[in-house]
């Protein structure tokens, strides 16, 4: 859901602001996670979309 956003143009201050329970560190997080397992996260996406 968050690099479908991020993908969209939400950034991430928006991202914290629609989310507030979240932080700049799970962010980091989660952006640390898309860079190692980006075929994975698009795959899901990609069937999220056609679903």
């Amino acid at each position: 859901m968050l690099e479908e956003a991020r993908q969209a143009g939400i950034g991430d201050l928006d991202l914290l602001k629609d989310y507030p329970g979240l932080s700049v560190f799970d962010l980091e997080a989660a952006w640390d996670i898309v860079g190692s397992h980006r075929d994975e996260i698009e795959n899901a996406i990609r069937l999220n979309r056609e679903a």
